[in-house]
């Protein structure tokens, strides 16, 4: 927004958390309040659509074996069912042992056990990246049960509690991937009910045993079942059963699924190859790294090392180069970009090791490398790869990012005042974007990879770079509100600028740092943020960013409950704003201005300041701040004690609101219709705006809707006598 930082959602209806709401007085469902009843009494409620989320992966192609953990599984499901609380299931055992299949699997099998929901969440315990926060899981699961950004509560403990009183008597369960401890889990415990929680974890987190845990210890496969998954890996079971080179080939991959997997992709691809030369193979290979390895390494690491080998050049480049890519999944062109290659060429390559089993599809488009798998890549590219070549492909998957964050956020914000010079990269027409929603669902998407890719271009010292991709995320966290995330990045992006020695950078990202720590009313952190950002920015005689800091710890101080002393900021960063040229944004700090006299009792200075922020508004064409205008002068007036003026600046504010589409602003200016009806004494019309604004706030599922409900139950029958009503004089 050009001349200054205003929040987009700010006249947005509040969302109260769940747990608010249920302590609301207002009453739920059918009641019946009543004398004498005769006859029956019938309820015909209505069904309440809530969201059921199916994020399970696909269910395994040849799942083999595991009997008796199956039927362990079905044991624990039933003693769910009888003492309907959630069940806590940790599976253990080895990288690449089937875990994971075991649990989707059995998930899949007993979907109807779980009707309400089936959640999913790689924990990233494991991976190259930090283990994901329980916050961010707790995040992801809250929108997938239709909870929106104005809902969704900042800290770990408020959507703990807010995920459990959603989930509680529903019948869910919950797949935690990759655990690496406890606590990642515990947060993401669901409430009371018939659910499950099933965990996968190369440790064995014996913390959960507090919360009634129980453990399923999951070694390699049997011989006997092993030699059947190869046989089926092979699409010839009959064959494979009765061979001994089947078998051997099986134990030398230790039965471990995954390595029995790759193998038999390997020698698919191999028409002329047979058993026996895989036998002599890995038990070479298994021989020649042995001594460079852990005696339960070697497995693995002979099944990779044999893959790799038979890979041509590029694909064997692009393997090591998706190795080093720090997020826990990627798509073809940012590949393409770490590569140096062009999107088809790069397509055609993950396809080829797709066929290897070394690249996993997890979702369209989207592919990923099992952890193990990921370790070996990134210890071939240790080895071949030259430190410089590994920074460059970072950097190229970094300037990647880069361009497609700055169109997103331009597309969400477009007129907006930026800094970073990769704004100007950005092709106008055709947009990248169709849309801000577009948009804002890609960086959502991506945003998992672009924390990783955060911290480890910090790492390799691109800081440019780095405070740049912070900037172009203002747009999602402003109106997504992923808080955790907004914090992590924007203090790795303050160090980034100061790395850079740029103080107009780190002005910028105290400015965004300030306004999450304002959000959450973290008042004192977020008033040393934006007085540092006005500190350097003055210094640096960059006034656009004074000028917004200025705002900033002036909305510190209206949130404090201060507005005298949040005025003198308001005023200096209007006369910054006029001394740029910023028309929009002198307009935005009169209205500031006079929301600040208002709330200080100062009406006569408030109007003023209110009627020539419309005059301005209106000059500029921006009728959406018009009428916001024309509704704060509205509501100024009522605090005067003069309804009539009020009315008279409702009837101009409606007329654009409706014409604009600004729903919530017309809901919002029938309720202060009904408040000076009111206060006029004219009490027969207040029904009407308070109808038309139950109808809007129902259309948006706003919860003020309840108050407004409440309020118009409180009214007499329309058309009866209201004894003892005096008309106000304004």
């Amino acid at each position: 927004m050009a001349g200054g930082e205003e929040d987009a959602s700010a006249d947005r209806p509040e969302r109260p958390s769940a747990a608010r709401e249920i302590h609301n007085a207002t009453i739920r469902g059918p009641v019946i309040q009543a004398g004498d009843i005769r006859g029956g009494v019938h309820f015909h409620p209505q069904r309440e659509d809530r969201p059921q989320p199916r994020e399970l992966p696909p269910a395994p192609a040849h799942f083999t074996n595991r009997t008796d953990e199956l039927t362990l599984l079905d044991q624990l499901a039933e003693e769910t069912a009888i003492d309907r609380t959630p069940l806590v299931t940790v599976v253990g055992g080895a990288g690449g042992v089937g875990k994971t299949a075991l649990l989707v699997h059995w998930l899949h099998r007993n979907h109807d056990s779980f009707p309400d929901a089936q959640f999913y969440v790689d924990l990233h315990g494991f991976a190259s990246a930090e283990p994901m926060p329980p916050g961010e899981a707790l995040g992801r699961f809250l929108r997938s049960l239709g909870v929106g950004p104005d809902r969704m509560p900042p800290t770990l403990d408020e959507r703990s509690s807010l995920f459990r009183s959603l989930t509680a008597g529903r019948r869910i369960s919950i797949l935690a991937d990759n655990a690496a401890s406890a606590g990642q889990v515990r947060a993401l415990l669901p409430g009371h009910g018939r659910s499950l929680v099933a965990v996968t974890s190369r440790r064995a987190i014996r913390g959960l045993t507090h919360e009634g845990a129980r453990f399923i210890d999951l070694g390699p496969l049997s011989a006997r079942g092993a030699t059947e998954l190869l046989g089926k890996a092979l699409g010839d079971e009959h064959a494979v059963a009765g061979s001994d080179s089947a078998r051997t080939v099986a134990d030398l991959c230790g039965r471990l699924p995954i390595a029995i997997w790759a193998t038999a992709a390997r020698l698919a691809r191999r028409r002329y190859w047979d058993l026996e030369r895989v036998v002599r193979e890995l038990a070479d290979e298994r021989r020649r790294i042995a001594e460079l390895s852990t005696d339960d390494e070697v497995t693995v690491r002979a099944v990779f090392d044999l893959s790799y080998t038979a890979l041509d050049a590029e694909s064997a480049a692009l393997y090591r180069v998706l190795g080093h890519f720090p997020g826990p999944d990627f798509t073809v062109p940012v590949a393409a970009a770490m590569l140096g290659a062009d999107d088809s060429r790069c397509e055609r390559i993950i396809e080829d090791l797709e066929d290897v089993s070394l690249v996993e599809e997890v979702a369209d488009g989207r592919f990923r490398l099992h952890d193990l798998i990921r370790l070996h890549a990134a210890e071939k590219s240790d080895r071949i790869d030259t430190e410089p070549e590994r920074t460059r492909a970072l950097a190229r998957a970094v300037s990647w990012y880069l361009a497609n964050t700055a169109a997103a956020d331009l597309a969400v914000l477009p007129g907006r005042w930026r800094i970073g010079p990769a704004y100007a990269a950005v092709p106008r027409d055709p947009p990248r974007f169709p849309s801000s929603r577009a948009a804002l669902d890609w960086l959502e998407a991506e945003l998992p990879n672009l924390m990783a890719l955060l911290r480890a271009a910090h790492g390799a010292g691109l800081n440019a770079e780095v405070w740049q991709l912070c900037e172009t995320l203002w747009g999602l966290f402003l109106l997504r509100k992923h808080y955790p995330e907004w914090i992590a990045s924007h203090e790795i992006g303050i160090a980034a600028a100061r790395a850079c020695d740029d103080p107009v950078a780190a002005a910028r990202m105290l400015l965004q740092l300030g306004r999450a720590r304002l959000d959450l009313r973290e008042l004192g952190e977020a008033e040393r943020a934006f007085t540092e950002s006005r500190d350097l920015a003055r210094a640096a005689e960059h006034q656009i960013s004074e000028a917004t800091a200025d705002q900033e710890i002036g909305l510190v101080h209206i949130a404090r409950g201060e507005p005298a002393e949040a005025v003198p900021y308001f005023i200096a960063s209007r006369r910054l704003h006029a001394e740029l040229g910023e028309s929009r944004g002198v307009a935005l700090l009169t209205r500031r201005i006079g929301q600040a006299y208002r709330e200080s009792g100062r009406y006569a200075e408030a109007v003023d300041h209110l009627e020539a922020a419309i005059d301005q508004f209106t000059e500029l064409g921006d009728r959406f701040n018009t009428s916001r205008s024309l509704t704060d002068l509205a509501g100024t007036h009522l605090r005067a004690g003069a309804p009539r003026p009020a009315l008279a600046a409702l009837d101009r504010a409606q007329e654009i609101a409706r014409d604009e589409g600004a729903e919530f602003e017309e809901a919002s200016i029938s309720l202060l219709r009904a408040d000076a009806l009111e206060m006029l004494g004219e009490t027969a019309g207040v029904r009407a705006p308070l109808e038309h604004a139950l109808t809007i706030l129902r259309r948006l599922d706003a919860p003020q809707a309840d108050t407004v409900q409440a309020r118009l139950a409180g009214l007499s029958t329309p058309g009866a006598e209201e004894p003892g009503q005096q008309q106000v004089d304004d």
